[in-house]
């Protein structure tokens, strides 16, 4: 009763909040300004930023599926397809961005399909530490190719340079938390009896699995390249949006704010990022030279794809997957 009361709490956050920003957002830009973007925009680019947007959740649905099946869990791709709307949703009302979802993903696998706790939760984080290594890998080159080309000024690459340097310590904590397996152990042996022991049984199975899904030869190769194509929808749909309101951006801008806003997103503060993930899309494009009231209608058509619309089809897949199939 609690849980459902506090879900309800983060939605009603989520309603209000976002309709303040979206007012605010619209306000800044001018209602008439709005509305004669929206008349020109190319609206075939705008389709084709919707078709991004689910083309990720299709790759991340994939690139789920191949790594089950290589700890032997077969689960047919729309299913999959529907936990992973389910998850956005999940992430989308709970602090931070791809948290909740997460854990909610794992739960339905489990519940559903049978997959042992562990090794969802296996999975899931290798899907992370390929992310984390792309965005990474991503981050270091669209910042190296700004401030070599001389498109950053001096404080914006002190900015950006603290970015890198936190990226790199969370990098590194999250491989030793991969690695210092006691750390979790002597945290579950508080617990009572029969919990602690599902706890380390399943943990048990996450190591056994985690392990054998980075070391299994190909899985990385595969892995890697499904994670690239997937972070490519991420920044390509923005671009496009730029593109169909008729704003031209570097397409290397685009990627490192892409890759700014979900780092500073994934802070827990509001459900989804919401308002945090705005304000720094906001302040970094402005940084580019950008004028602000371009980019409000920028950032209010790009969340109203990547976010509210997420929103809407994630929590109508959450509602099929109460007590139904999925």
């Amino acid at each position: 009763m609690g849980e459902t009361r506090g879900y309800g709490r983060n939605l009603l956050i989520l309603i209000v909040g976002g309709a303040i920003l979206i007012w605010l957002f619209i306000s800044h830009a001018g209602v008439s300004r709005t509305v004669e973007a929206m008349k020109r925009s190319r609206k075939p680019l705008l389709l084709l930023a919707v078709s991004l947007q689910f083309l990720n959740v299709l790759i991340i649905a994939v690139r789920w599926r191949y790594l089950l099946e290589k700890v032997g869990s077969r689960i047919p791709l729309n299913a999959l397809f529907t936990v992973v709307l389910a998850g956005n949703f999940m992430n989308n009302i709970t602090p931070g961005a791809r948290v909740g979802g997460e854990a909610y993903r794992a739960y339905l696998i489990n519940r559903r399909f049978g997959v042992h706790a562990g090794e969802g939760i296996a999975t899931i984080l290798v899907e992370r530490l390929f992310d984390f290594t792309v965005l990474f890998a991503f981050f270091i080159a669209s910042y190296l190719y700004l401030a070599f080309t001389g498109e950053m000024s001096r404080a914006e690459r002190t900015a950006l340079s603290g970015v890198l340097l936190a990226t790199t310590v969370l990098f590194i904590l999250f491989a030793l938390l991969m690695k210092k397996e006691e750390l979790l152990i002597g945290f579950f042996n508080r617990f009572p009896g029969v919990v602690r022991a599902k706890l380390l049984e399943a943990l048990q199975v996450f190591r056994i699995s985690s392990s054998g899904l980075i070391r299994q030869r190909g899985i990385p190769a595969v892995m890697v390249l499904l994670t690239v194509l997937l972070w490519a929808t991420e920044v390509i749909r923005p671009f496009f949006v730029f593109l169909a309101l008729g704003v031209k951006v570097p397409f290397v801008a685009v990627a490192l704010v892409t890759i700014v806003t979900m780092f500073v997103s994934a802070v827990p503060l509001f459900p989804g990022g919401l308002g945090v993930a705005e304000g720094t899309m906001l302040a970094t494009y402005a940084s580019l030279g950008i004028p602000t009231e371009v980019l409000a209608v920028v950032i209010v058509v790009d969340r109203a794809i990547s976010y509210w619309l997420l929103t809407g089809a994630g929590g109508l897949a959450a509602l099929r997957l109460g007590p139904g199939q999925a």
